[in-house]
């Protein structure tokens, strides 16, 4: 009663203005960005729509994905995000269904990182979706005449958080965003690159 009457209705008020800022960016953006990361992640979207819950505060990240299967679950977006972060961050939330333990794209990273007997740091699926996301969604932005965004990774980066990646997914992943590598060359790519550097977790 007391967050109902204290705060619901500022909160509410602030979810549902945010989720009509958000419904321009969809209308125009939704469907190409949702084929391309089907391309590159190799898989095809599941248990559509899925919901996503707009509230004020998630936690420390300001997202969060509560995925059961590939037909299952909800995520968590908060309002923190504005503008192109927004639907970025819906985007890499839903991506999640994408990278499960045997999806495509983490079965390349396992074979790549077995054949050259490199220990996978743990948290690499996650750079690489972080990384995939926000190339998409930066590129149909451009191509739609919206130039400039920078992806929420490199704001991790910026943080010092997995800034030891950076290098390595720009000479290796990125290829593969833009066509020029398949996924196994990708992969095998960015497991060398990371060798080098003495990379692992």
């Amino acid at each position: 009663p007391a967050y109902r009457g204290c705060r619901w209705a500022a909160q509410d008020e602030e979810d549902r203005r945010w989720i009509e800022e958000l419904k321009p960016r969809l209308d125009a953006d939704e469907q190409k960005i949702a084929s391309r990361l089907e391309q590159l992640y190799q898989e095809h979207w599941s248990g559509l729509p899925i919901p996503v819950d707009v509230v004020e505060i998630v936690n420390w990240s300001g997202a969060n994905s509560i995925l059961r299967n590939l037909g299952g679950g909800h995520l968590l977006v908060s309002t923190s995000y504005q503008g192109p972060a927004a639907l970025e961050a819906v985007f890499h939330e839903a991506s999640h269904l994408f990278m499960g333990r045997g999806a495509p794209v983490r079965q390349a990273l396992d074979q790549a990182a077995s054949a050259a007997d490199f220990r996978l740091p743990g948290d690499l699926w996650h750079v690489v979706l972080f990384y995939t996301t926000g190339a998409v969604v930066r590129g149909i932005l451009d191509n739609g005449g919206e130039s400039g965004y920078t992806p929420m990774l490199y704001g991790i980066f910026e943080r010092g958080t997995w800034v030891g990646y950076r290098a390595a997914l720009e000479n290796t992943w990125l290829p593969y965003i833009d066509g020029k590598r398949t996924l196994a060359q990708a992969a095998a790519g960015l497991i060398k690159a990371l060798r080098s550097q003495g990379q692992t977790q």
